[in-house]
């Protein structure tokens, strides 16, 4: 048994791990775990868009507040205390007759003021009561207006916005079936049969999910589990990631700032009052550093950021971020690359890492170690006698 003073050197130790990992994630801005029962305060009103022209409104769901073990989820996994409340929403509820009605969805973390860069995580579920594929999507952005939420058969409004499916679909060759961007009216599919490709096939990137839905069987896709994920907006560059994934990087210089979106869609017109996207543990942090040579924005050198300059071979001027060689990307981006090789900073929230703590830290930890060997040995010894 435990005595209290070994039980204070151990809390002592959980907030220092705390703080430690606090500080690695960077200035936190804003952070919402949905437990409190007030977060709709600190959201904006749900702003929507829809392909219904004329006197109809989206119809569906914004809880902020709901209880997700209600459909059988369990703890998203970045709830420290086991909770199951998040932000439920729901798309295109009733069933609109003869007429197309993509829906999209969604509300913006009420912010004073986004800095310049900044990061987005979050724990997400996109669930389908009927157990075989949906059209729902989860969806995060940045530079919103809360005007519109931009989706493939409604793309117009401002920011860009990253739209994660349930599954592949019923044919890879159709954005509204996959991972897809809509920036500034123009809607991109992100995968390997696209008409406009920007990067391979979820398969192909290794994202861990097996596909285990019992109809749509393909891996890289998102339904029916929790994952992580993270938007990043670091050198006028957006990178969006999916389980620490990089699905795509894409140049937001020309666009006006705005908010951040978050939300969901259902794009074809349905019954759909049993299927929920699910968000929890939304964070957003500031980025105080960068490093030379992290092309993919994942805050560390690696391998994958020579693959990210080997895509861009012969690429405009400022086309990788963290570039500070300038110029067409060509030999001077590979020897950024090669002279920062092996440097990292410290890890962000999605990538489920923590940094190596520096030798202070370090220092700090094996001390606070000590001291309960320290006890555990006298309470020990106590015992004994």
């Amino acid at each position: 048994m435990l005595t209290a003073w070994t039980r204070s050197a151990l809390l002592c130790i959980e907030v220092f791990l705390a703080s430690l990992m606090a500080a690695d994630a960077g200035a936190v801005i804003f952070a919402e775990d949905f437990d409190a029962g007030t977060a709709e305060s600190r959201f904006s009103t749900p702003f929507y868009s829809t392909e219904v022209v004329g006197t109809n409104e989206w119809d569906g769901t914004v809880d902020f507040a709901f209880d997700y073990s209600t459909i059988g989820l369990a703890p998203a996994p970045n709830s420290m205390d086991e909770t199951t409340i998040g932000l439920g929403l729901q798309v295109n509820i009733f069933d609109d007759g003869l007429v197309d009605e993509g829906e999209a969805i969604a509300v913006s973390p009420i912010i004073e003021a986004l800095p310049g860069e900044y990061r987005i995580t979050a724990d997400a579920f996109i669930w389908y009561g009927g157990g075989a594929g949906a059209s729902e999507h989860a969806v995060l952005g940045v530079n919103s207006d809360r005007n519109s939420v931009p989706f493939a058969y409604k793309p117009d409004g401002m920011g860009t916005v990253y739209h994660i499916p349930h599954d592949s679909g019923l044919d890879d060759s159709l954005v509204p079936d996959d991972y897809y961007r809509v920036s500034d009216g123009t809607a991109t599919g992100l995968y390997g049969n696209a008409p406009s490709l920007s990067l391979q096939d979820p398969e192909v990137l290794e994202i861990p999910f097996v596909g285990d839905d019992p109809t749509f069987d393909d891996a890289g896709y998102a339904g029916n589990r929790w994952f992580s994920t993270e938007l990043l907006v670091r050198n006028q560059t957006a990178t969006f990631y999916v389980e620490g994934v990089v699905i795509d990087q894409f140049d937001i210089s020309a666009q006006a700032a705005g908010d951040i979106l978050i939300g969901a869609t259902d794009m074809f017109n349905s019954v759909n009052d049993v299927n929920w996207i699910v968000w929890d543990n939304i964070v957003v942090s500031e980025i105080e550093t960068a490093l030379d040579g992290d092309f993919n924005g994942d805050d560390r050198v690696d391998i994958a950021d020579y693959v990210v300059w080997r895509n861009h071979l012969g690429g405009e001027a400022g086309s990788l971020m963290n570039d500070p060689a300038g110029g067409v990307i060509g030999t001077a981006q590979y020897e950024v690359w090669r002279m920062n090789f092996g440097n990292t900073l410290p890890a962000s929230i999605a990538s489920s890492s923590v940094a190596v703590p520096e030798v202070p830290s370090a220092t700090l930890l094996i001390a606070g170690l000590g001291a309960i060997a320290v006890a555990w040995g006298r309470n020990v010894s106590a015992q004994v006698r």
